[in-house]
């Protein structure tokens, strides 16, 4: 597998997401709900989780949880990606920054505070755009395992994990995916008229996050990859 055989996969997770933050956008942000771990969101999040578990969502590689949810789902399942990636890849799991983002950063961006009686379609948007923008995240780990087997002689010589996100990161692809994540957004805004407020700069900011996130997911993965 080569990085272009990656990079369609990662542009439709690009829709899934922009979508999903326009379609976020038609609920309010009740701040209490994500403040209190014992409110109906953590409560749902993890009741879904659960079911997912049992489905075996979280044997694929970019797929994590954000609950502790107990993982019990033992069925043998080969992906693709199992072939890239090193054998303690699970154990790179970012999401309590993704969360953590999520709740303090996205939804009052792209939402108007305050209660309505929507609770449980906000509750359901929430998950959704969560697992999508994590799935994007950790897809990272697959493109650092091509990229070390492309170079892994440049990534050997790196010795401390700011060095490898100096190798890692480049400028050029990153204005690229802003770029196309402009024309995606107004594409899909055109169908989405309730999403009328949220402007492409806003979606822009929130996949500089989303793409610092993921670049630090991959170094994660190498700098462990060099100490496996």
């Amino acid at each position: 597998m080569q990085l272009k055989d990656i990079r369609s996969t990662l542009q439709d997770c690009e829709y899934s997401i922009i979508y999903a933050l326009l379609e976020r956008s038609r609920w309010k942000y009740q701040e209490s709900l994500y403040n209190n771990p014992n409110s109906l969101f953590y409560e749902l999040l993890k009741d879904t989780e659960s079911i997912h578990e049992k489905a075996g969502r979280y044997k694929s590689p970019e797929e994590h949880p954000f609950t502790n949810i107990q993982l019990t789902n033992t069925t043998p399942k080969r992906y693709l990606y199992h072939q890239l990636l090193e054998s303690q890849h699970k154990s790179i799991n970012h999401n309590t920054s993704i969360l953590n983002y999520y709740t303090k950063s996205i939804l009052p961006m792209i939402c108007q505070p305050g209660q309505d009686e929507n609770t449980g379609s906000a509750i359901t948007a929430d998950i959704n755009l969560l697992q999508a923008i994590s799935r994007r995240c950790h897809l990272g780990k697959i493109v650092a395992a091509i990229k070390f087997r492309e170079n892994n002689k440049l990534y050997l010589e790196c010795q401390q994990p700011d060095d490898i996100l100096k190798v890692l990161t480049n400028t050029q692809v990153e204005q690229e995916i802003l770029t196309r994540i402009d024309s995606k957004t107004k594409l899909i805004k055109t169908i989405a008229p309730h999403a009328k407020n949220i402007d492409s700069h806003s979606i822009q900011s929130i996949f500089k996050k989303i793409m610092s996130i993921t670049k630090d997911i991959q170094v994660d993965y190498i700098h462990k990859l060099k100490h496996y």
